[in-house]
């Protein structure tokens, strides 16, 4: 009697793993199934969104390694692919790197907040450009939560009141172009804040409504490598708190009122190695003063 008792038991047994084994297999193909469905999805909408960008005309940038190693920087459609993976697959893996776009009279309000809106879906965007926009509170925010930002151009646009601050106190940005646009010169006092003050390598003020006040609000910026203030009001009194600049090598003034007593205070740039004085009142002979003492200085003053 014992040994059919243990014969069914040992019967009952291996249906009972028979059974959660089965059920392990349809467990484990619903969670496979669920994921690629997940993943199809997720592609699917990836290029979606790429196509809407496209859309509105604007230039997409990717990064990829070549077959050296070395990461290389090109437009989103032009990037090669790889054997045995499907290139929508692998574009989505890269994502996007870039973003420049041109504001165009075809594109409506909506579909201009659409655009922004739809920048933060692509968290490894490190370089944008934006021609011609309206930035507003609700934009500069889109563009804040860019956390792996980089470079941000935005040119001849309108920028309202505090969107600078906005923009540059919550992001560590390293170049930063505000050339041909309209903005209120006290919002830069941003660049006395950290993060702004520390990351910033480079900066275009081209063309822009500011003064010599510029001067005061940037002079903290002590990374900065790269400086542009051609066409605007900047003067020697501004030139005088800009020489103290400890890491700046390039400094553009074309079309200023800068004289060549605002130029004999950048003897005291030591790194400075390339200044641009077109269509200034400045000298030969300072010029070629300021060069023999410093040996490695670049001017262009045509």
């Amino acid at each position: 009697m014992s040994n059919t008792d243990d014969i069914q038991s040992i019967g009952s047994t291996d249906r009972v793993r028979r059974t959660l084994l089965r059920r392990s297999l349809i467990i484990t193909t619903i969670l496979l199934a669920a994921a690629l469905i997940y993943s199809v999805f997720q592609i699917v909408r990836f290029h979606e969104q790429v196509a809407f960008l496209q859309k509105q005309g604007a230039e997409l940038e990717t990064e990829y390694r070549n077959h050296k190693g070395e990461q290389r920087r090109v437009f989103y459609e032009d990037a090669p692919g790889r054997l045995f993976i499907p290139g929508p697959v692998l574009r989505y893996q890269r994502s996007l790197i870039g973003v420049h776009l041109t504001r165009s009279p075809r594109i409506s309000e909506a579909e201009t907040d659409q655009f922004f809106e739809l920048l933060t879906k692509f968290p490894r965007i490190k370089w944008v450009t934006l021609e011609g926009f309206h930035i507003n509170q609700q934009r500069a925010s889109a563009l804040a939560r860019l956390k792996q930002i980089e470079s941000l151009a935005l040119r001849n646009c309108t920028i309202d009141e505090s969107c600078l601050a906005t923009l540059l106190e919550r992001n560590d940005l390293k170049y930063f172009s505000l050339a041909d646009s309209k903005f209120n010169e006290t919002e830069l006092a941003v660049f006395r804040k950290q993060p702004a003050r520390d990351t910033l390598r480079s900066l275009s003020l081209s063309n822009c409504p500011v003064t010599d006040q510029t001067a005061n609000l940037i002079c903290g910026c002590n990374q900065l490598i790269f400086l542009e203030l051609d066409g605007t009001r900047i003067s020697d009194k501004g030139v005088k708190i800009l020489a103290r600049l400890p890491s700046l090598k390039v400094l553009v003034l074309d079309h200023t009122d800068v004289t060549d007593s605002g130029v004999a205070y950048l003897s005291a740039t030591p790194h400075l190695v390339e200044l641009s004085l077109s269509n200034t009142s400045t000298s030969d002979e300072m010029l070629e003063s300021l060069q023999l003492e410093i040996p490695a200085l670049r001017v262009s003053d045509d």
